[in-house]
């Protein structure tokens, strides 16, 4: 069986018992809940050790070493375990980050008396023991005495008084002993499967709890991670130049002026960052450091494009110097900042004019992080363009390959969250709790305000206007980047949501759809919407009108993009003002799809349990083989599986 991530399908049994009982992995659970004993007991061996070793401690050389002997022991069982999980359930569980022990023993014993994972391991290996002893009684009487029952009538005649007492109910002749036995079979053939899905899910959360990092730490862990590399880099950018300007003009100096501008722009403090980085072009321009201009004017393009200012001849000429000087490092992040600030400004067209030769130029040179990034850059145009399943697809993608980084995972959280909401999916929070928890933690406005946002958004479409109100104010307090579409779009969730709060005579710094609709014109801000080509925005603007027209006009387009709960608000505004006739969209049940795959993801699915290649599927669904590739890839992350084979096998046992 082949081992998935923890995030896929976390109880490979299906919930049907006729499925369950022809699937695989009904038996493969049956097989582990069976050595669940043998497991148990092997770690209470080890515990034992290990409590012996810890009563023998003030034997300082003998207890001491014998404890970290014990909890490397412990951590051999956990990690067979883990691989035990893998080979019978095809789940695999990320290993538990064990601090590191110190070579002197005595130490080595502060540590593990200290860590909370040695009790977490612990605690595991004692309840399997009374797990285990449960999943053998409860087998026996799930399976046992069906089987008795149902075998019956072969040994009815046999009974001495001829007759058998079943509670109330007597058998008295081999008719109702056949009864009784069709009656025992069907409840073992219906009863079994769920008792063993039900074991099988108690182990998995025990192991999910206990043996692995469970996901709130795990994000805890990472973004306190990122914290403290983004104030490391900070520090250390300041300290190069106090340390190098006593020394004079040098190339290095000026290396480190770029570093201390592009760290002062990422905390939105622009004026520094353009004065840092123009004093580092003056010295690259002295010593001819290309590399160092190129980078510098490129922070200076992005800080000026952040205050509104032109910048896209220069950063054009941060790609052009990059190029020609043979500077890959640069030129990507010229790429990635070209298409990513055209796609912040909504510029659509101009940002896929850069998107596929920047991705194209980093993947040549293996330059994995703009790569990431632009791959990022165009899902955003997708979202925002409402292109959503390929938006969708890509996302996912992303955060198959970039792993547990919070700075590459944050903008396709946001992205899937808000999406997912709009159309009413499940497990959005998941997605958007991540999300706000790393951009606080890095504290970048960039990322701060649009993950409050998309909570804002999604208590919205969820009828909860308070905790709606709540986010977008929140948005608000850490709005301190002049970006005009930041900007207008905190003060239009701020006026929707009937906040007390205000941008507070700052208005006038944000862009066009968004003035248009504070000014009280929302047809006006849907057509400006609509020429950018973001139609689920010029909805949005639409929703806010007072006439019938209008609102009906908002509906038409949140059904046609899926945007179910969207579609929810507008029809009760729509009821307020005695509309008739409301469209009601599709039923429910026909967007129902299992795994929780949109309708392009089932259609690929599909193709791809028909065996088809993923050109042979473009030519089919009129698409290109590229956005195949993104959703073949989100349906196998979808489905919690590595391959197409894999994928076909968990349909056909589903």
């Amino acid at each position: 069986m082949t081992g998935v991530s923890v995030v896929g399908r976390l109880n490979p049994v299906p919930r049907n018992p006729l499925r369950a009982l022809a699937s695989p992995a009904l038996w493969a659970g049956c097989a582990h809940l069976a050595t669940d004993g043998v497991v148990g007991f092997a770690g209470i061996a080890v515990l034992l050790v290990l409590g012996i070793a810890l009563c023998l401690v003030p034997m300082a050389f003998v207890g001491a070493p014998l404890v970290v002997a014990a909890v490397w022991m412990l951590l051999a069982l956990a990690s067979a375990e883990r691989t035990r999980f893998a080979a019978t359930c095809g789940i695999t569980l990320p290993p538990l980050p064990y601090p590191q022990l110190p070579r002197s023993p005595f130490r080595a014993l502060g540590v593990v008396l200290r860590s909370r994972e040695t009790w977490r391991l612990s605690l595991y290996f004692l309840l399997l023991i009374p797990v285990a002893v449960g999943t053998f009684v409860g087998v026996a009487l799930a399976w046992a005495l069906p089987a008795t029952l149902a075998f019956l009538p072969l040994y009815y005649d046999h009974l001495a008084s001829g007759r058998a007492a079943l509670g109330p109910l007597t058998i008295s002749n081999a008719g109702s002993a056949l009864v009784v036995s069709a009656v025992a079979l069907l409840i073992g053939v219906l009863v079994s499967p769920l008792f063993v899905r039900s074991l099988l899910g108690l182990d998995l959360y025990m192991a999910r709890r206990l043996l692995t990092l469970p996901p709130g730490e795990a994000l805890t862990q990472r973004v306190e991670q990122l914290t403290e590399s983004r104030a490391r880099t900070v520090d250390a950018a300041e300290a190069a130049v106090s340390a190098l300007e006593p020394l004079g003009p040098s190339v290095e100096l000026a290396r480190a002026y770029a570093t201390f501008a592009n760290q002062r722009m990422l905390y939105a403090d622009y004026d520094v960052a353009i004065d840092l980085a123009l004093r580092a072009q003056a010295l690259a321009t002295r010593f001819g450091a290309t590399d160092v201009y190129s980078d510098a004017l490129n922070t200076q393009a992005a800080s000026r494009s952040s205050k509104g200012l032109d910048w896209a001849g220069q950063m054009r000429e941060a790609l052009d110097i990059a190029l020609a000087g043979g500077h890959h490092h640069e030129a990507g992040r010229a790429y990635t900042n070209l298409s990513g600030i055209h796609a912040g400004k909504r510029e659509f067209a101009e940002a896929e004019r850069y998107l596929e030769p920047g991705i194209a130029f980093c993947d040549e040179h293996d330059i994995t992080t703009f790569a990431i990034c632009m791959r990022g850059e165009h899902a955003n145009v997708l979202e925002r363009t409402s292109r959503w399943d390929e938006a969708v697809a890509l996302s996912t993608e992303i955060l198959i390959k970039v792993g547990p980084s919070p700075a590459n995972r944050i903008c396709s959280l946001i992205r899937l969250g808000a999406i997912g909401a709009r159309r009413g999916e499940p497990g959005v929070w998941a997605y958007l709790d991540e999300a706000a928890a790393t951009a606080d933690e890095a504290g970048e406005p960039q990322n701060q305000v649009p993950a409050r946002l998309a909570r804002a958004e999604a208590h919205w479409l969820a009828g909860e206007v308070d905790a709606a109100r709540r986010e977008a104010e929140l948005a608000l307090d850490v709005c301190t980047t002049p970006n005009g579409w930041l900007r207008g779009a905190v003060a239009v969730w701020l006026r929707r949501l009937a906040s007390p709060h205000s941008l507070e005579g700052l208005e006038g710094e944000v862009t066009e759809p968004y003035r248009l609709l504070l000014d009280g014109d929302p047809v006006g801000a849907a057509r400006a919407w609509t020429r950018l080509g973001s139609p689920y925005e010029a909805a949005m603007a639409l929703a806010d009108a007072p006439e019938e027209e209008a609102l009906r006009e908002a509906l038409s387009i949140v059904i046609g993009l899926g945007a179910h709960s969207a579609a929810q608000i507008i029809r009760q505004r729509l009821r307020v003002l005695g509309a008739r006739s409301i469209p009601v969209g599709p039923r429910a049940a026909t967007r129902e799809r299992p795994f929780g795959l949109t309708r392009r993801e089932y259609e690929v699915l599909d193709l791809i349990c028909a065996e088809h290649t993923n050109a042979e599927i473009a030519a089919k669904l009129f698409l290109s083989v590229k956005t195949v590739d993104h959703h073949v890839s989100a349906v196998l992350a979808k489905l919690g599986v590595p391959t197409r084979a894999a994928a076909r096998r968990v349909v056909r046992s589903a």
